[in-house]
Protein backbone atom coordinates (compact mmCIF):
# COMPACT_ATOMS: atom_id res chain seq x y z
CA UNK A 1 0.00 0.00 0.00
CA UNK A 2 1.17 3.24 -0.66
CA UNK A 3 0.06 6.85 1.18
CA UNK A 4 1.42 9.87 0.44
CA UNK A 5 0.58 13.27 1.70
CA UNK A 6 1.74 16.81 -0.64
CA UNK A 7 2.12 20.13 1.33
CA UNK A 8 1.59 23.21 -0.99
CA UNK A 9 1.97 26.46 0.49
CA UNK A 10 0.93 29.45 -1.39
CA UNK A 11 2.70 31.77 -2.57
CA UNK A 12 3.88 35.05 -0.56
CA UNK A 13 6.50 37.64 -2.04
CA UNK A 14 7.53 35.48 -5.02
CA UNK A 15 8.00 32.26 -2.55
CA UNK A 16 6.50 28.92 -2.54
CA UNK A 17 7.14 26.29 -0.34
CA UNK A 18 6.27 22.29 -1.19
CA UNK A 19 6.86 19.07 -0.36
CA UNK A 20 5.44 15.17 -0.26
CA UNK A 21 5.64 12.60 2.41
CA UNK A 22 5.60 8.92 1.10
CA UNK A 23 4.94 5.62 2.49
CA UNK A 24 5.36 2.59 0.98
CA UNK A 25 4.81 -0.51 2.82
CA UNK A 26 5.39 -3.10 0.38
CA UNK A 27 5.03 -6.69 1.68
CA UNK A 28 4.23 -10.20 0.03
CA UNK A 29 0.14 -11.54 1.40
CA UNK A 30 0.28 -14.52 0.36
CA UNK A 31 1.65 -16.76 -2.66
CA UNK A 32 0.64 -19.35 -4.91
CA UNK A 33 0.53 -23.14 -3.52
CA UNK A 34 2.37 -23.97 -6.87
CA UNK A 35 5.34 -21.60 -5.90
CA UNK A 36 8.62 -23.13 -4.15
CA UNK A 37 12.19 -22.07 -3.74
CA UNK A 38 14.82 -24.19 -3.35
CA UNK A 39 17.46 -22.69 -1.83
CA UNK A 40 20.93 -22.59 -2.96
CA UNK A 41 24.05 -19.99 -2.03
CA UNK A 42 22.96 -17.57 -4.50
CA UNK A 43 19.41 -18.07 -4.35
CA UNK A 44 18.86 -18.05 -0.93
CA UNK A 45 18.27 -14.53 -0.21
CA UNK A 46 15.79 -14.68 -3.34
CA UNK A 47 12.82 -16.81 -1.62
CA UNK A 48 9.63 -15.03 -1.19
CA UNK A 49 7.40 -15.38 1.99
CA UNK A 50 4.49 -14.07 2.57
CA UNK A 51 5.32 -10.64 5.03
CA UNK A 52 8.68 -10.07 3.74
CA UNK A 53 9.10 -6.60 2.08
CA UNK A 54 10.26 -6.35 -1.61
CA UNK A 55 13.68 -6.03 -2.85
CA UNK A 56 15.16 -2.30 -3.67
CA UNK A 57 11.84 -0.39 -2.20
CA UNK A 58 12.27 2.16 0.08
CA UNK A 59 9.55 2.61 2.37
CA UNK A 60 9.82 6.49 3.28
CA UNK A 61 10.53 8.88 0.93
CA UNK A 62 10.11 12.42 1.04
CA UNK A 63 10.73 15.76 -0.92
CA UNK A 64 10.31 19.45 -0.09
CA UNK A 65 11.35 22.63 -2.39
CA UNK A 66 11.29 26.46 -1.59
CA UNK A 67 11.19 28.23 -5.31
CA UNK A 68 11.31 32.41 -5.66
CA UNK A 69 10.44 34.19 -8.60
CA UNK A 70 10.78 37.77 -8.91
CA UNK A 71 11.09 39.94 -11.36
CA UNK A 72 14.24 39.04 -12.87
CA UNK A 73 15.58 36.30 -10.51
CA UNK A 74 13.91 32.84 -10.03
CA UNK A 75 15.76 29.90 -8.06
CA UNK A 76 14.52 26.74 -6.49
CA UNK A 77 15.47 24.84 -3.17
CA UNK A 78 14.89 20.92 -3.54
CA UNK A 79 15.61 18.46 -1.32
CA UNK A 80 14.68 14.74 -1.44
CA UNK A 81 15.06 11.69 0.86
CA UNK A 82 15.11 8.46 -0.09
CA UNK A 83 14.73 5.90 3.23
CA UNK A 84 16.38 2.40 3.81
CA UNK A 85 15.69 -0.46 1.27
CA UNK A 86 16.71 -4.22 1.33
CA UNK A 87 18.28 -6.14 -0.87
CA UNK A 88 18.86 -9.93 -2.01
CA UNK A 89 23.08 -9.68 -1.58
CA UNK A 90 25.49 -7.30 -1.89
CA UNK A 91 26.03 -6.54 -5.87
CA UNK A 92 29.85 -6.14 -5.30
CA UNK A 93 29.85 -9.77 -4.22
CA UNK A 94 27.64 -10.94 -7.11
CA UNK A 95 29.71 -8.84 -9.84
CA UNK A 96 32.75 -10.51 -8.12
CA UNK A 97 31.25 -13.73 -8.06
CA UNK A 98 29.69 -13.59 -11.60
CA UNK A 99 32.19 -11.56 -14.10
CA UNK A 100 36.06 -12.48 -12.38
CA UNK A 101 37.81 -14.32 -14.62
CA UNK A 102 39.89 -16.17 -12.89
CA UNK A 103 37.34 -17.44 -10.91
CA UNK A 104 39.09 -17.55 -7.80
CA UNK A 105 35.41 -16.34 -5.86
CA UNK A 106 34.38 -19.99 -4.48
CA UNK A 107 31.86 -20.49 -2.37
CA UNK A 108 30.86 -17.36 -1.82
CA UNK A 109 27.80 -16.63 0.62
CA UNK A 110 24.78 -14.23 -0.10
CA UNK A 111 23.77 -12.51 2.44
CA UNK A 112 20.59 -9.62 2.06
CA UNK A 113 22.36 -6.43 2.57
CA UNK A 114 20.37 -2.84 4.41
CA UNK A 115 21.46 0.18 2.23
CA UNK A 116 20.96 3.31 4.42
CA UNK A 117 18.88 6.07 3.82
CA UNK A 118 20.47 9.01 2.11
CA UNK A 119 19.52 12.71 0.98
CA UNK A 120 19.90 14.59 -1.90
CA UNK A 121 20.00 18.68 -2.41
CA UNK A 122 19.69 20.40 -6.11
CA UNK A 123 19.90 24.45 -6.61
CA UNK A 124 18.35 26.15 -10.13
CA UNK A 125 18.54 30.07 -10.25
CA UNK A 126 18.06 32.16 -13.31
CA UNK A 127 18.25 35.65 -13.97
CA UNK A 128 16.91 37.53 -17.05
CA UNK A 129 19.32 40.17 -18.37
CA UNK A 130 17.12 41.51 -20.78
CA UNK A 131 13.95 39.69 -22.82
CA UNK A 132 15.92 37.78 -24.65
CA UNK A 133 18.87 36.54 -22.21
CA UNK A 134 18.95 35.24 -19.53
CA UNK A 135 22.13 33.33 -17.11
CA UNK A 136 21.34 30.53 -15.38
CA UNK A 137 22.68 27.99 -12.63
CA UNK A 138 22.12 24.14 -12.22
CA UNK A 139 23.38 22.37 -9.30
CA UNK A 140 22.45 18.66 -8.77
CA UNK A 141 24.17 16.55 -5.45
CA UNK A 142 24.75 20.37 -3.85
CA UNK A 143 26.66 18.88 -0.75
CA UNK A 144 28.26 16.62 -2.85
CA UNK A 145 27.58 13.63 -0.97
CA UNK A 146 28.83 9.86 -1.89
CA UNK A 147 25.79 8.58 -0.82
CA UNK A 148 23.15 7.15 -2.90
CA UNK A 149 21.47 4.14 -5.08
CA UNK A 150 23.15 1.46 -3.84
CA UNK A 151 24.52 -1.19 -4.87
CA UNK A 152 26.62 -3.26 -2.48
CA UNK A 153 29.76 -1.39 -1.45
CA UNK A 154 29.47 1.33 -3.66
CA UNK A 155 30.61 -0.91 -6.61
CA UNK A 156 29.07 2.01 -8.98
CA UNK A 157 29.12 5.00 -6.78
CA UNK A 158 26.70 7.86 -7.49
CA UNK A 159 27.51 11.01 -9.63
CA UNK A 160 28.96 14.24 -7.41
CA UNK A 161 27.96 17.70 -7.77
CA UNK A 162 27.55 18.90 -11.54
CA UNK A 163 27.49 22.07 -11.97
CA UNK A 164 26.23 23.91 -15.32
CA UNK A 165 26.36 27.54 -15.67
CA UNK A 166 25.08 29.04 -19.14
CA UNK A 167 23.44 31.62 -21.60
CA UNK A 168 20.08 31.54 -22.84
CA UNK A 169 19.30 33.61 -25.46
CA UNK A 170 16.24 33.36 -27.68
CA UNK A 171 15.67 34.31 -31.38
CA UNK A 172 13.62 37.19 -32.64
Amino acid sequence: SVDGVRFIATTIGGFSVGGTLTNSMSRIRRLSPAYSCNPSSITGSLCLSPGKGLFNVAEHTGAAYVNFAGARLSGQLTVSHIGERNFAYDYETWYAQTYDRINRQTGVVYTPVTAPGYNTADLRAALRVNDRTQVFLNMTNLTNSAEGDYTGRRFLPVIGRATMLGVRVTGP
